[in-house]
């Protein structure tokens, strides 16, 4: 699948640069230590849709997909990892609230987890997560890859992440919503952050009839 220049100009230059290195976001418990520390957020690419990438990913069940098996629905989606005891858990609880509000049993929105922790993921570890979480239901799909996919994907997304241990990382906190083409109609970014804007996003998304 060809990528339009600038889309594939922009995933070269951050690829060239990963690791990122970036100052913690404010706003961060005064408590956490370094590992839970979030990350600062680059440019998203915008006006390019995700589903232009070639990458293949696995979900929890074992099903090897691509991204594009998503288009036609509207998309909530995080990148996160199941070892993570602090941000990630207040990301998925965001999306978990966003489920409820917009009705948790549209088949027209999915919400998608992309592990930014090839290693540590596996897909026998992402089943397990799926069903001590919860997230098994209707809609949910926990997404692995190799390395270079993660960070191709992150960079759409303005998403920047490091490893700071052998289990923990430091990582931008946004969650993306995405257009029935794939294209980012929306971010909320940081903790804390009030999803009501994301809602409505999504709300005004939905009521745009399927092609």
């Amino acid at each position: 699948m060809k990528l339009y220049p600038v889309l594939s100009t922009l995933l070269l230059a951050t690829a060239l640069a990963a690791p990122v290195e970036a100052a913690p976001m404010g706003g961060e418990h005064p408590s956490m230590d370094h590992e839970h520390q979030s990350m600062g957020r680059g440019e998203p690419v915008t006006g390019q849709s995700v589903y232009q990438l070639d990458s293949t990913w696995t979900d929890q069940h074992g099903v090897e997909r691509q991204l594009d098996r998503f288009r036609g629905s509207v998309v909530v989606l995080a990148m996160v990892y199941t070892h993570c005891d602090y941000a990630c858990p207040r990301i998925i609880s965001d999306m978990r609230r966003i489920r409820r509000e917009v009705d948790a049993e549209n088949r027209d929105i999915r919400f998608v987890l992309v592990s930014i922790d090839p290693e540590g993921d596996t897909v026998e570890r992402l089943a397990s997560f799926g069903e001590e979480t919860g997230l098994t239901g209707q809609g949910w799909s926990l997404l692995r890859s190799n390395e270079g996919d993660v960070r191709e994907l992150a960079a759409v997304f303005g998403v920047q992440y490091r490893r700071v241990s052998e289990t923990d990382f430091a990582h931008s906190n946004v969650i993306s919503v995405l257009d029935r083409e794939g294209e980012i109609a929306h971010q909320q970014v940081g903790l804390g952050a009030t999803s009501d804007p994301a809602i409505a996003a999504i709300g005004s998304l939905l009521a745009q009839p399927a092609e």
